[in-house]
């Protein structure tokens, strides 16, 4: 394998401790170069000042992907409208049925599409998803991937979560290796979602106030409801075609930790989030800290 076998993308918000450790960490396990695309959704902490001077590292802006969006949509309109006007006898009125308004900056920050963004992106055979948490701990994590999923003949190479009360099975996205090209073919996307049966619930599912955070017992409340976690939808695209993935095999699951959470919740009643999960973050807050004095000296 080499690095013109794979891309890495990130998508990260608020979250400049994991990110240091987890690129320090990367770049000194897996040298490349590879590369890697990080978009920023907004953080406020210095993430993205963190990212920008990192060598390897092209760190896209929410402002850049924002005005590329206008100018996208911009272009699907004018070209849409010339077929309209070239095929008017089509009947399909194109133009109005596509007219949905550009996306507001929620939209374009949330993480699922985020990581669409970027993988639209990607040229290389396989595209890494990594998140911003995520620890390697052994040298060679991204060529054993690699190698392991070329041998396999897999489509994709990550960690598969058996789902929490009503979150679905998918692979999850903080280490997933894919295959490009079946991206592209099945329209894959990481975007989530939610499904609630019952319409007395949905309104309710719906009216949830501004940055809501879900913690597991609170879907006891939703019965009906099945949230899709992120990449959920993608796997289940994967085993409805009956393409070949595959749970890390233990060897390599060993070469990496996942941190998790540490920028759920933040660290103040303001941010949300449990008092519990509050606490939790603290402590690695401090593990990262720990580390990255290790990576120093």
């Amino acid at each position: 394998m080499t690095a013109a076998s794979v891309t890495v993308v990130c998508a990260t918000y608020n979250a400049r401790p994991a990110v240091r450790l987890t690129f320090a960490s990367f770049f000194r396990h897996n040298p490349g170069p590879w590369p890697v695309y990080v978009a920023d959704n907004g953080s406020t902490d210095g993430t993205l000042e963190e990212l920008q001077p990192w060598p390897g590292i092209q760190a896209i802006t929410l402002r850049q992907r924002i005005a590329l969006s206008h100018q996208e949509q911009a272009l699907n309109r004018r070209a849409i409208a010339l077929l309209d006007r070239r095929y008017p006898d089509h009947g399909l009125q194109l133009a109005a049925a596509s007219d949905q308004g550009d996306p507001g900056p929620e939209a374009i920050a949330e993480h699922g599409a985020t990581l669409d963004w970027l993988t639209a992106r990607v040229g290389t055979p396989f595209v890494l998803a990594l998140d911003s948490d995520v620890e390697f701990l052994a040298d060679g994590c991204l060529d054993a991937m690699l190698a392991y999923a070329e041998r396999q003949g897999l489509d994709a190479l990550g960690v598969y979560e058996p789902g929490h009360r009503g979150y679905s099975a998918r692979l999850a996205p903080y280490v997933l290796l894919l295959r490009t090209a079946v991206i592209r073919r099945l329209g894959l996307s990481f975007r989530g979602g939610s499904v609630t049966a019952d319409p007395d619930e949905a309104r309710r599912w719906q009216a949830r106030p501004p940055r809501y955070r879900l913690e597991h017992g609170e879907l006891d409340h939703y019965p009906t409801t099945r949230v899709y976690a992120t990449a959920a939808y993608m796997f289940e695209r994967l085993v409805a075609e009956g393409r070949p993935w595959a749970d890390l095999p233990t060897d390599i699951a060993a070469r990496f930790h996942h941190y998790g959470h540490l920028s759920w919740g933040g660290l103040s009643d303001a941010e949300g989030g449990s008092a519990a999960s509050r606490h939790e973050n603290a402590l690695l807050l401090a593990a990262v800290e720990k580390a990255l004095k290790a990576y120093r000296g």
